[in-house]
């Protein structure tokens, strides 16, 4: 189940115009299965997995994960000719476990439009200078906080369990951080070119 809402609220005061906007986004996957595999049919007419009198393997599984989210977002435009952008991203997830429960990521964007300056050449239809501050990454799977998965076997010596997965119940969301500046200019319509300068860099990085 995904649910997803939003809203968003626009204010005008002349030059200035302010956008507000906050989107909100929340999941919950369920999935329990049973498994029976059984052989030796007696006959192909009776299909019925009774019939069949060798067990081969039989298992069930539970899972349960609950991730939400939600993104507040403020833009601002000026003379139609500076323009900023905040945001803040928060996530939650089931996987994080009780020493992590969530992980911010912030943003910020400004780009102004040099070619409403008098003194840049009329020549420009475009020349806009941009640059941005921005957080991001990927949340751990739902299984990575846990320190120690156990799955059900049947062996000669009777019922038990064994080993699943190990986790790590110290793990925390990835976090990648970008710094980006940027030129973007159109020449009489007749040639356009955008330069992109960035630098990159993560933490805890999930692999």
């Amino acid at each position: 189940m995904n649910y997803e809402i939003g809203i968003a609220h626009t204010y005008n005061n002349g030059p200035l115009v302010a956008t507000t906007s906050f989107t909100a986004q929340f999941f919950d996957n369920l999935n329990q299965s049973i498994e029976i595999w059984r052989e030796n049919f007696g006959q192909s007419e009776v299909t019925n997995i009774g019939s069949a009198p060798l067990i081969k393997e039989a298992s069930e599984t539970f899972f349960n994960g609950r991730d939400a989210g939600g993104v507040i977002t403020e833009e601002f435009s000026l003379y139609d000719q500076y323009y900023l952008t905040l945001s803040y991203r928060k996530d939650y997830a089931s996987a994080l476990g009780a020493k992590s429960k969530s992980i911010g990521y912030p943003g910020i964007r400004f780009a102004t439009r040099l070619d409403r300056f008098s003194f840049v050449p009329e020549q420009f239809n475009l020349l806009k200078f941009r640059m941005a501050y921005g957080e991001s990454g990927m949340l751990p799977g739902h299984e990575d906080g846990v320190p120690l998965l156990w799955s059900g076997n049947a062996g000669g010596a009777g019922g038990g369990a064994n080993i699943y997965k190990y986790g790590n119940e110290d793990i925390e969301p990835e976090r990648i951080s970008e710094i980006e500046f940027g030129l973007d200019l159109t020449w009489e319509n007749l040639l356009s070119l955008e330069l992109t300068k960035y630098n990159q860099w993560a933490e805890n990085s999930i692999v």
